[in-house]
């Protein structure tokens, strides 16, 4: 049933990628330097969820050693240590949970997650070390995909609640596997060895059985991310090639998405549930590019740096998270140095009338602030106790495509867009 569930869904994913006759306008984005956490160096962002907030890690030169959640503008350091210097953060779900992992005193590395600030420790399948790895759905903040250690070999599991399961892997009891993705009635994916040896995209239902999503002839393959609607991306490694961003799809088939020109590799990390990719392309070990894929359309992988704007000191070098907005988290070289970034489309701001600003706090973010305060004008004339009243919306100037002078119904369908794209 599973099995079945995620064909469907991928068919139709790829059905709309195939199908459509050209890709949208390209979006330009604005970006953010997210700073560091004190006597930091460097700074890599993993993990965004919808509300805008970012996890990740802050470390000193390239040895990683501190979380950071980064929200409006401020980093902060999770509370909590296992008593070991290490600790990092993988992504960030809708209720504001937090995963990552953290060594021990004994140097160990341990799964750990974050509820209303307070860090947990993850139970384990063994005494070895764990990488923990979050859900890309941020809506199951229960539901946790790891890469865990069982048998003397790695192992995938998901966390639900207080329990923990062994996912297994294709290969059975001596084989390794790893889940990188979760969805909300619990299906992992992500990789097995096979019966052959080699590592294969897997699935995993809700019973914890792993079938395989594809055979495919390559020496390895693996699925790191999908959205709700199924459409799961990752990566695959041809015989005597490097790693290719790989659509997957039925029928022991996949889809290369795509490396810039001139590169030699390329690697798809995260996808949105409007079928936008992110992750690399690489040409060497200097020459790393974040870049987008646009899967409602035709088009290949676009250099991220070339939608900035001019003069912007970035290098942007790995695109990690996207969220439903169209927010794109990542690490690159700000002047030459390591650090985390936010991008949102350019035309993200807070919402404002001819009056002023209808934002209780404006913060130039489009927030559930901005969409309570506009039902309530909508509806009445007036977004506050106060009695301002409220025309036309306008997000950067550009939102509303009729001005009239009145709140309508276009208003609304603009506002809305631009809430969930960043984008009028």
């Amino acid at each position: 049933m599973e099995t079945q569930r995620w064909r469907s869904g991928l068919a139709a994913g790829v059905l709309v990628c195939l199908a459509c006759g050209g890709a949208e306008a390209q979006v330009r984005y604005s970006v953010t330097n997210l700073g560091l956490l004190p006597n930091g160096s460097t700074a890599y962002a993993q993990g965004i969820n919808n509300r805008g907030q970012i996890v990740g890690a802050v470390g000193q030169g390239l040895v990683v050693s501190r979380a950071f959640l980064w929200e409006r503008g401020v980093m902060t350091e999770p509370a909590g240590t296992l008593g070991g210097p290490f600790v990092q953060a993988f992504g960030i779900n809708n209720a504001g949970v937090i995963v990552g992992e953290a060594t021990d005193g004994l140097n160990r590395l341990r799964p750990v997650k974050w509820v209303n600030g307070q860090m947990i420790n993850c139970r384990r399948l063994a005494a070895t070390p764990a990488r923990a790895r979050p859900s890309t759905n941020p809506a199951t903040p229960s539901a946790t995909p790891a890469r865990v250690a069982g048998n003397a070999n790695y192992r995938a599991a998901m966390w639900i609640g207080t329990s923990v399961l062994d996912l297994g892997s294709l290969a059975g009891e001596a084989g390794n596997s790893q889940a990188n993705a979760v969805t909300d009635d619990d299906m992992a994916f992500g990789f097995s060895d096979a019966e052959q040896g080699l590592p294969a995209p897997a699935l995993w239902g809700y019973r914890g059985i792993p079938v395989p999503l594809a055979t495919l002839d390559t020496e390895s393959a693996q699925v790191l991310a999908v959205n709700r609607d199924l459409v799961a991306v990752g990566s695959v490694r041809p015989i005597g090639q490097e790693d290719q961003a790989a659509l997957f799809m039925v029928e022991s088939q996949y889809a290369p998405l795509g490396r810039l020109t001139g590169d030699i590799s390329s690697k798809t990390l995260a996808i949105n549930n409007r079928n936008i990719a992110v992750g690399y392309s690489k040409r060497n070990n200097t020459t790393i590019r974040a870049v987008v894929w646009n899967l409602n359309g035709p088009g290949g992988p676009v250099d991220l740096n070339t939608l900035l704007p001019a003069g912007s000191s970035w290098q942007l070098q790995v695109a990690t998270a996207i969220n439903d907005r169209g927010w794109i988290a990542g690490w690159g070289l700000y002047n030459g140095s390591r650090r985390a970034f936010l991008l949102r489309p350019s035309c993200t701001a807070d919402i404002t009338n001819a009056s002023g600003s209808i934002n209780a706090g404006p913060d130039g973010f489009v927030t559930g602030e901005d969409f309570d305060l506009f039902v309530q004008a909508f509806f009445t004339g007036q977004a506050d106790a106060y009695g301002i009243q409220v025309a036309d919306i306008a997000t950067a100037g550009t939102a509303q495509r009729y001005p009239d002078g009145f709140l309508t119904g276009e208003d609304f369908d603009v506002f809305v867009q631009a809430f969930f794209t960043g984008c009028p």
